[in-house]
């Protein structure tokens, strides 16, 4: 979730990794569409979506990684909504790997 240009994710697919990108910008998508064309490994899919509403079945992944939408949602009530989305893909006993990019306000 929130995988831009697919940097992270095409790096985990060449470890043999079964990857799934998502991410909101389509300008991102097309990029990653692009990068994956030339990859060691290609990525299983690639998907503009909303980290809201995932586009796979429940118990699908063994791990997430959140690598942005946790920041660009800036509303508590849609990062809650996020969350719930990433463990409701996990298969029992996965785990959710998210990073978030705290907001600093002015002096």
């Amino acid at each position: 979730m929130g995988g831009g240009t697919g940097v992270y994710a095409l790096w985990l697919a060449a470890l043999g990794h079964e990857v799934h990108l998502l991410d909101a910008a389509p300008g991102h998508i097309a990029q990653a569409r692009e990068n994956d064309k030339t990859a060691a490994a290609q990525l299983a899919s690639l998907w503009v979506g909303d980290a809201r509403a995932l586009p796979f079945d429940g118990d699908s992944f063994y791990l997430v990684i959140m690598l942005g939408p946790l920041h660009h949602l800036t509303e508590a009530a849609d990062r809650v909504i996020a969350l719930a989305e990433a463990r409701r893909a996990l298969r029992p006993g996965g785990a959710v790997a998210a990073a978030v990019i705290a907001r600093c306000l002015p002096p």
